[in-house]
């Protein structure tokens, strides 16, 4: 395991004790079961392509950004045959919420475009993806960086329930804690991963269509429920 990482493995361990089950073994499906009856608001955000992307690993065992790809119309997420890490960083801009809007549930949704199995199931292989917070950015400021990579969080943001092949949407309902943690004043980022690679010469992983998608309605998308006092 890479130095550095075993918070994200503590964490993944934690998440399994409490619940009792990975996402995986929990099932390939998600709804948003959790989803208010009744919400003063709800509002919807599409990632901003000029801002999202990936951040790929400088080596192996390293632990910092690298390389980045914030043009491409679908973002990779997972390891590589040299044993590097591509994580994907998502922007939104969630300033057009009320100024007084309290958080009460919102998810996380990208549209599965590449689900590579070729050298075996990645939920099985590197684990679940999960993904972190940070209000307003990671980083210096909104545009994607290499620093992306290791820059600090605000917070733990949820794990994504598994799809089982491209053209499904992966989903996330976003912890209860990371709720009040989306920006009513500003941009929402998320950062997308795998905690770990497994060690191997393969590729493992998946892409989904990001902000720069042809189509508007395949790009990843934040459902925001709300409440106004």
């Amino acid at each position: 395991m890479k130095p550095g990482k075993f918070s994200r493995f503590a964490l993944a361990l934690v998440i399994t004790l409490i619940t009792g089950f990975s996402a995986t073994v929990r099932g390939a499906s998600a709804k948003k079961e959790n989803a208010p009856q009744a919400a003063s608001g709800v509002a919807t955000f599409r990632s901003i392509g000029r801002n999202d992307g990936f951040t790929r690993e400088y080596a192996d065992d390293y632990w910092i950004g690298g390389s980045i790809n914030s043009t491409a119309a679908t973002i990779v997420v997972g390891d590589d045959q040299v044993r590097r890490l591509t994580m994907g960083i998502l922007d939104f801009d969630t300033s057009a919420l009320p100024d007084t809007a309290i958080v009460t549930y919102a998810t996380l949704e990208v549209r599965v475009t590449r689900y590579n199995t070729r050298f075996g199931d990645p939920y099985f292989l590197i684990g679940d993806m999960y993904a972190d917070i940070a209000a307003p950015y990671f980083g210096a400021d909104y545009t994607l960086e290499a620093q992306d990579f290791e820059s600090p969080s605000s917070g733990y943001a949820g794990f994504f329930w598994p799809v089982t092949g491209p053209g499904q949407w992966a989903l996330m309902d976003v912890d209860m804690l990371a709720l009040s943690m989306i920006d009513v004043f500003d941009h929402t980022q998320f950062r997308l991963y795998f905690f770990d690679d497994n060690e191997d010469i393969y590729p493992h992983g998946l892409s989904f269509a990001s902000g720069n998608a042809l189509r508007t309605t395949h790009r990843p998308l934040l459902t925001v429920y709300y409440d106004v006092p």
